[in-house]
């Protein structure tokens, strides 16, 4: 292993202990942010809803809250990171976020273990559960500002460490983990948190629930990832005279105006932030897809229990199928399992694709995957609007969506770690990253007008109580409901539009990309 001095020298290596320990550092901490943050949804929905029953709160206002404490501190801190991590050893950054990642998790773990207590204190079980569920929501909130200033460290250290004959390979092994661990994170919080959990776990308030095991898991992974961080060798900082402000618009002014003088570096920020807006857009689409799936099971077996009530057959012990499915899993459980799956696969193809990307890119900046990778990209997503339909074709099409994310994302990264200015590197992938979350509110916000405009032309499900339970009205919700699959593919109809107009942006105004 060839370490880092503290003059600064970069390795022409990937086996160097910065990079190993770097890369350890930041998959542990992808892989945290997302599974704290789907757990902290899920438990949040369980215990302030199932269970505590709060008036006026319902999962798509807790998903937004949780999602909305996620991003913000991204959008908050972002800003500051960035002088932060020009100004101060990318290192101690990374060790230090890895620290404090490390008694997040620990935050968690004490509020998955809280209802507990419950045993000790019968009368306080629903105040316990409430603030167990707060405290979750907290750690997501913590985890994001972690993230916010973890962010420009990792990116900006990466030419510092790496010389620029292996600086693409390197950006390939690093975006491709990075996002791997992402969409894992996701799929492993859901999978995990839905096999530890119990369907009488939210009628007890989780008194009894094994669910914290999920977050004594993350522990585990945090403090491995703080154990790489350290492994990292010194690296200077970078512009340790410059000046700290706590004005948010300073830094964000500066980071503008040397974007404004290089239409490369900035067409670079903004395709990154293109990358994040499909990622977050893809994940909702597939979330809505797996939640609508959901409600027409849970749906067609409601109608044919009222069939079977209204015309019993002799002899028949069917159970209630809308609580429980086959194999004592519930219709909740199979829906979380099955769209985990689903963004796991993605993440499978982004980890193959960065990697193919950082092969395929040798030695030098290669800019030409970038228009390979979003012409395909726009292919595959026009045609998952079509096999939604076809299990074998969905998972094959959702790969190749990753991949093709990944061949289109990591030259961008490249590009945007050489151009910019030594002393400002920490500042402007500071920038971008506040970009990408900007992109991410304008996903969230086209996600919520593409359904809206689906379900407007379908129309409102019928609200059905258990006195209006007729076969009648439970066949015009189940109709209702089998209509409402199209918009899934109009949602990724709709992707693939958007990728052919940022093509169409990048020929124009680079046209060497092509």
């Amino acid at each position: 292993f060839r370490k880092i001095t503290m003059a600064g020298t970069t390795s022409d290596t990937l086996g160097s202990r910065t990079y190993v320990g770097l890369i350890v550092a930041q998959f542990t901490n992808s892989f945290n942010d997302q599974a704290a943050h789907i757990i902290g949804n899920f438990f949040a929905c369980d215990m302030l809803i199932g269970y505590a029953k709060l008036q006026g709160v319902d999962e798509k206002l807790l998903v937004a809250v949780v999602t909305l404490c996620f991003i913000a501190p991204l959008l908050i801190f972002s800003p500051f990171a960035g002088i932060l991590a020009d100004k101060k050893s990318k290192r101690t950054i990374v060790v230090t976020m890895k620290c404090l990642e490390a008694s997040f998790m620990l935050l968690g773990l004490v509020a998955m273990l809280l209802p507990k207590l419950s045993h000790f204190y019968p009368e306080a079980t629903r105040t316990l559960g409430i603030t167990s569920a707060l405290l979750m929501i907290l750690v997501v909130f913590l985890m994001g500002v972690q993230t916010a200033f973890l962010v420009p460290a990792k990116y900006g250290i990466m030419p510092e460490i790496l010389s620029p004959m292996v600086l693409s390979r390197g950006n390939g092994i690093l975006e491709g983990t990075s996002f791997v661990a992402q969409l894992a994170g996701t799929s492993f919080g859901g999978i995990l948190y839905s096999m530890l959990k119990r369907p009488s776990d939210i009628e007890t308030g989780f008194q009894d629930s094994n669910a914290w095991i999920a977050l004594a898991v993350l522990l585990a992974l945090a403090l491995a990832g703080t154990v790489g961080a350290l492994a990292m060798g010194p690296v200077p900082a970078a512009a340790p005279h410059r000046k700290m402000t706590f004005n948010w618009l300073t830094p964000l002014r500066e980071s503008f105006s040397v974007l404004a003088k290089s239409r490369p570096l900035a067409l670079a920020v903004v395709g990154i932030a293109f990358a994040a807006f499909m990622t977050l857009y893809s994940r909702q689409s597939l979330l809505y897809e797996g939640e609508t799936r959901k409600q027409l099971d849970m749906a067609r077996q409601a109608y044919a229990q009222k069939l079977n009530q209204e015309n019993p057959t002799p002899g028949d012990t069917t159970t209630d199928l809308i609580e429980i499915g086959h194999e004592g899993v519930s219709e909740s459980q199979k829906s979380e399992l099955r769209v985990s799956m689903l963004i796991a696969m993605v993440g499978l193809g982004i980890g193959v694709g960065s990697l193919l990307a950082g092969h395929l890119s040798g030695s030098k900046l290669e800019l030409g995957l970038v228009p390979i990778g979003g012409v395909a990209l726009a292919g595959v997503t026009a045609t998952l609007a079509g096999v939604l339909n076809t299990p074998w074709a969905m998972f094959v099409c959702l790969v190749l969506v990753g991949l093709c994310a990944g061949l289109y994302v990591v030259p961008l990264y490249t590009m945007l770690q050489h151009r910019a200015p030594k002393e400002q590197k920490g500042n402007i992938v500071a920038a971008s990253n506040f970009v990408n979350v900007a992109g991410g509110v304008i996903a969230i916000a086209t996600f919520y007008l593409v359904t809206f405009i689906g379900e407007s032309i379908v129309g409102q499900l019928p609200e059905i109580t258990e006195a209006s339970a007729t076969p009648e009205r439970l066949a015009e919700n189940v109709s209702l409901l089998e209509s409402r699959l199209w918009i899934p593919k109009l949602l990724f109809t709709t992707a693939s539009i958007m990728t052919c107009g940022m093509l169409l942006m990048i020929c124009r105004l680079l046209p060497d990309f092509f």
